[in-house]
């Protein structure tokens, strides 16, 4: 009888031995490489925002970690064959790596951006001139000025048989149209020219109305367009 419970006490023991090494928490392989600000060595250890970080999301998830500090051809290729199991940044998301690893989503951006000297005045003055003539600012005006003659062309059709229109016959009467297509856009009206007729006087109102919202996008995109040339560099490549 005594061996007997003995053999039992032995075999419940290694039971309970059996399930608590079960029930441990596997260890996380976390690599890492030392890249400051991010990833600093410390005498306390392992420190910086990708560890402190780490960290609270180890705390809180109840994790149990263990660091390799490895070069980045190391670590990359350990994530893929297994014998690591996060990486901390940083680590720089490429298409690549997307093909092959699963990112989190990024907590710092950085913008590269090349340091040079400032500009004299007259180079500056010549660079806001130069906007002036930019493909986008001559496109622009390329279109207003077409659209202008469409209506002043319109406007000549129907008054240039009435008398006392002020729209004659000939490129006399044509430019003419165009004179008044121009200010009546700018909602200047001299009113030195005015339409007679009824089809003189809907081009008018139509044109009138289709001003209004042409020169508020001609005027968007001439101010979007000088701000671009600004915010832009003049130095586009190396010999610059």
């Amino acid at each position: 009888m005594p061996e007997t419970r003995m053999r039992r006490l032995i075999f419940f023991l290694s039971f309970l031995s059996a399930n608590g090494l079960h029930a441990a928490p596997d260890t996380l392989v976390v690599g890492t490489k030392v890249a400051a600000p991010f990833v600093n060595v410390t005498d306390q250890g392992l420190a910086g925002p990708s560890v402190w970080l780490w960290e609270n999301v180890a705390r809180e998830q109840g994790f149990v970690c263990t660091y390799r500090q490895l070069p980045l051809d190391s670590l990359l290729q350990g994530l893929e064959q297994g014998t690591i199991d996060v990486c901390l940044p940083p680590l720089t998301i490429t298409a690549e790596r997307e093909a092959r690893f699963d990112f989190t989503a990024p907590y710092y951006i950085a913008y590269g951006s090349v340091l040079q000297r400032s500009r004299s005045g007259w180079r500056k003055a010549l660079s806001f001139l130069g906007s002036f003539f930019s493909i986008t600012f001559l496109r622009a005006l390329g279109a207003l000025v077409l659209v202008i003659g469409i209506f002043g062309l319109l406007i000549w059709l129907f008054e240039r048989r009435r008398k006392g229109s002020g729209f004659g016959p000939g490129r006399r009467g044509l430019w003419d149209g165009f004179w008044w297509s121009a200010v009546t856009m700018t909602t200047v009206g001299y009113g030195d020219k005015a339409p007679q007729s009824t089809g003189g006087r809907i081009v008018a109102m139509v044109w009138m109305f289709t001003a209004i919202v042409i020169i508020s996008g001609f005027t968007a995109a001439i101010a979007s367009s000088l701000t671009m040339d600004r915010m832009g560099s003049a130095e586009g490549t190396i010999q610059d």
